[in-house]
């Protein structure tokens, strides 16, 4: 697949979508500190508007890396992004589930724990900056408390075998 390559105009859809997400994210200020309760009320305000407007994960990731202009609701939607995920993954990594998750993955595969933990790192940075963050593994409360982990997206499965035979 080829790259995505940078855009300095935004499409009609893109620009509709902005202005609503901007309306909701006035008052976000990026340097503040949100509970996770309140990034995530936004996050979900947010995402009624991609549903609204026919945007997916893969439409907000596209703005992300390819938008060659700064833009102020690009750049906060972002800042949720990354707060959203950080306390998510923050909450996974410490998490008695993942601990389990972890040595399940290791006796299914025959392998190191430490291997194991090195690959789903690599799996959970690549989550890190999307919107849904792991949710292709993860299923959290709303107030970001992991509720379970499990692996079901084939694509995932598939990146831990692969990397097991690189290990």
């Amino acid at each position: 697949m080829e790259p995505e390559k940078k855009f300095k105009n935004l499409n009609a859809r893109y620009t509709k979508y902005l202005n609503e997400v901007s309306k909701i994210l006035i008052n976000y200020d990026k340097k503040k500190e949100y509970s996770f309760e309140e990034i995530n009320v936004i996050y979900e305000t947010i995402s009624k508007i991609n549903l609204e407007n026919l945007i997916v994960e893969n439409d907000i990731n596209h703005l992300f890396q390819n938008y060659a202009k700064s833009n102020e609701t690009i750049i906060k939607l972002e800042s949720i992004v990354k707060k959203r995920n950080t306390i998510i993954i923050k909450n996974l990594l410490t998490s008695e589930l993942y601990k389990k998750f972890i040595n399940k993955l290791s006796v299914d595969h025959k392998s190191s724990s430490k291997k194991i933990e090195t690959i789903i790192l690599k799996l959970i940075k690549k989550y890190s900056m999307v919107w849904k963050c792991c949710w292709t593994f993860i299923e959290i409360t709303n107030n970001g408390v992991i509720k379970n982990i499990q692996l079901f997206d084939i694509n995932d499965i598939n990146f831990i075998k692969e990397n097991l035979k690189q290990i």
